[in-house]
């Protein structure tokens, strides 16, 4: 018996759901990385990258920030270089790791847009809330007279009167 295009379908979203309940089961079981070694940054993001890789799936910022032993406001604290406590005690160098990852996962999920490869309505979710984009309409409001020049009144009641007269 053929197999149905929605028995497929259901086949493959099960499927996806398997590789990603297990990568993320590994990723959660990763031990924090020390985010004052660079290179152990660096090491850490390459695995999270490759897991991706081999699984097929697309790499996600909260799940960067698990693979990490942070939480995703901390990866933005990161990125927006926030002047908090902790993120002054990580060195530079790990901090631009991180960064240039976070502007990977952008460059990624713009192409994968672009592509239509991501439903609109999850692009615009994802683009507000992992990338700081807005939809933003902008007013110019100008105070000044649409009139023209003020004149003033006593001027323009003399003007009247030498064309009228009293």
């Amino acid at each position: 018996m053929p197999r149905t295009a929605a028995v497929e379908k259901r086949d493959n979203k099960a499927e996806n759901l398997k590789i990603a309940l297990a990568l993320n089961h590994e990723i959660r079981r990763m031990r924090p990385v020390d985010l004052s070694r660079p290179d152990e940054v660096q090491k850490r993001i390459d695995k999270y990258i490759e897991l991706c890789s081999a699984n097929g799936a697309k790499p996600l910022v909260v799940a960067l920030a698990l693979a990490l032993g942070l939480e995703r406001w901390q990866l933005y604290d990161i990125k927006n270089d926030r002047a908090t406590r902790w993120v002054e005690n990580i060195p530079t160098q790990s901090k631009t790791i991180i960064k240039k990852t976070l502007m990977l996962f952008e460059c990624m999920w713009e192409s994968m847009m672009i592509n239509g490869d991501i439903n609109p309505i999850a692009r615009i979710f994802l683009g507000k809330n992992n990338y700081g984009y807005r939809d933003q309409i902008d007013y110019a409001v100008n105070s000044g007279d649409t009139l023209g020049e003020t004149v003033d009144p006593a001027e323009m009641i003399s003007k009247y009167r030498a064309n009228i007269g009293d």
